[in-house]
């Protein structure tokens, strides 16, 4: 595992570079990655336990442009959850080796190679992102303190294998919550008139209300709530 600063107090940091086109490019292409494997995923054979968000959301997605589609993945917010609110799930993963199950064959997920690349690229982002700033992963990715400053100090073998043995865990962010991608489809489809708030705040005051519910909140969601 890698060694990384010890960092005891969330504290805003330079924040204003956090949002920069530069700062969340590998952002966006997450939210590109998950976008695609939705689209893939209601053209697969109605045989096959489909994810049942992108069945749902079929016919959004379908008149979905091109422009529009890189609208929705250039939210400021990983449009992927991984659980990670849930610190004591993830450190007894990282704590053990055993494989479980693959989820290949389970209803309603991802193809396991599919799933597995896109876990794969959460969890390395995820990473990455807590070693610069613990505050800026929270707020991205929905995690708690913690578990930002578990993933800051793993290293790239671990998230590997974290990848491999848990992808059914990396799911779409709101995957039950249909109505809030139906509104973002929506806002996505063309270009907002002024005064109208964009796709990306939308998904900010989601994922600071879900932050403000969780125990302990970080400070930098306390922080923006004043």
């Amino acid at each position: 595992m890698i060694a990384a600063p010890e960092r005891h107090d969330l504290e805003i940091s330079d924040s204003k570079s956090w949002f920069g086109p530069d700062s969340m490019a590998p952002v966006y292409a997450l939210n590109e990655l998950l976008l695609s494997l939705l689209d893939a995923e209601r053209l697969r054979p109605a045989s096959e336990n489909r994810v049942q968000l992108a069945l749902e959301l079929s016919d959004g997605m379908q008149r979905l442009d091109a422009e529009g589609h890189r609208r929705l993945a250039n939210c400021p917010i990983a449009l992927v959850d991984a659980g990670f609110l849930d610190e004591g799930r993830w450190r007894a993963a990282v704590d053990s080796s055993a494989t479980p199950t693959q989820t290949e064959a389970l209803k309603g997920r991802f193809p396991y190679q599919a799933a597995s690349r896109l876990a794969l690229m959460a969890l390395t982002l995820a990473s990455t992102t807590s070693q610069v700033s613990l505050e800026r992963a929270c707020l991205v990715f929905g995690m708690s303190p913690g578990c930002a400053r578990l993933f800051a100090r793993l290293s790239l073998p671990v998230l590997e294998s974290l990848a491999e043995r848990h992808a059914d865990w990396v799911r779409p962010r709101w995957e039950h919550r249909t109505r809030v991608w139906q509104t973002m489809l929506e806002l996505a489809e063309r270009p907002l008139p002024s005064g109208v708030p964009p796709i990306g705040f939308r998904a900010m005051q989601l994922q600071l209300g879900e932050l403000a519910l969780a125990t302990p909140i970080c400070a930098a969601t306390r922080q923006i709530r004043r």
